[in-house]
């Protein structure tokens, strides 16, 4: 097939493509040829042996198809207002920034991963030792460069935690998200999204202020509106939010899920 004229397959192949093929064949031959994954290909090799690919769609690739989506539902009423993004198995593209080491390790083959009860599908669990080597990989794969930086400590005055809890609330100064988040035992005022409760154990600190920075630009389609768009204090306010999270068994909850 690598001849220019040849006799039993033809693969319509350039000229060029022959002689790369030649010489990629000649180097192998001689022990030159070293052929060493990146950590995203190795991510993607994973997802295929395990067809993660058929349910979770991963920078373009696998997800469901129109037939097969139709039975991914969801228990509680309200959450239909949700449309795909509530039904359906989230994007992996960001997995190894978004998710804590600890959080993937209980998602995949531990307990209390999940944070989507009102859907009906289940992630199966892969075990650890299928899983574990994959981890740090996803990790490196997902790295950005430059990181975001983000002061989690708390320990300056403007990242108290009384200024996050009225930031997510309903009140004065409020951005009202839990009118889509509930907290603890409380339901969302609104539609049942993801609850905040396990934030800082499940999310990273970067992805989390990334997120809320610019909610469609790290999760396309999300329902997430631009709450910090245009605020001057964003990224203080934004680490004053982790911190209450953080803290939020040491104080009230936000205004609008406190009962009367």
């Amino acid at each position: 097939c690598l001849s220019a004229n040849p006799t039993s397959v033809d693969f319509a192949l350039s000229e060029e493509q022959r002689l790369v093929l030649q010489q990629t064949i000649k180097a192998v031959k001689a022990g030159e040829f070293k052929s060493e994954w990146t950590p995203e290909q190795k991510v993607d090799a994973y997802l295929t042996a395990m067809n993660c690919y058929a349910c979770h769609q991963q920078r373009g690739k696998g997800g469901l198809d129109d037939a097969r989506s139709v039975y991914f539902t969801v228990h509680q009423p309200a959450a239909h207002s949700l449309g795909e993004i509530g039904m359906l198995p989230p994007k992996l593209d960001d997995t190894g920034r978004k998710l804590t080491v600890k959080w993937m390790e209980k998602l995949l083959w531990g307990e209390g991963g999940g944070v989507r009860p009102y859907m009906t599908a289940r992630m199966p669990k892969f075990g650890e030792a299928n899983v574990k080597e994959l981890i740090p990989t996803w990790v490196e794969a997902c790295k950005k460069h430059p990181e975001t930086q983000i002061d989690t400590t708390g320990l300056l005055k403007h990242h108290r935690s009384e200024y996050g809890r009225q930031l997510l609330g309903i009140g004065e100064g409020g951005l009202g998200c839990v009118s889509c988040h509930g907290l603890k035992d409380r339901e969302s005022l609104g539609v049942p999204v993801i609850k905040l409760t396990q934030t800082v154990d499940r999310l990273t600190p970067e992805y989390f202020k990334d997120l809320l920075l610019n909610p469609q630009a790290i999760q396309s389609g999300t329902l997430m509106p631009p709450l910090f768009a245009g605020r001057k204090k964003a990224e203080q306010e934004i680490e004053q939010i982790w911190t209450y999270l953080k803290e939020v068994d040491q104080f009230r909850l936000p205004e609008g899920l406190v009962q009367m």
